[in-house]
């Protein structure tokens, strides 16, 4: 398992080519609710939110380049994550 930078590398990029990578993708809205943000101050959250999704959209293309399954998951648990990968995996 890997975060969600390690794409920007080169090196790694090269390294997950022909292998299964599972693209976890969630909007910004999502990720600030899940990290507990959503109490901060409206500017404060604003300018994360700006932030997050200037780094969603350039990590995007990586992800894209790489990625062998791709999976929204706001409205998904992590038991609906796992479910969904398992069963991807034994229609492989």
């Amino acid at each position: 398992m890997l975060g969600g930078s390690a794409v920007e590398s080169e090196l790694v990029r090269n390294a997950l080519r022909g292998r299964k990578v599972v693209w976890l993708e969630a909007s910004v809205v999502a990720i600030t609710r899940r990290l507990g943000m959503n109490s901060l101050g409206l500017e404060t959250l604003i300018a994360i939110r700006n932030r997050l999704d200037a780094m969603l959209q350039q990590r995007a293309i990586w992800y894209r380049d790489v990625a062998t399954m791709c999976l929204a998951t706001d409205r998904l648990d992590a038991a609906d994550v796992a479910r969904t990968i398992l069963i991807d995996e034994e229609h492989v």
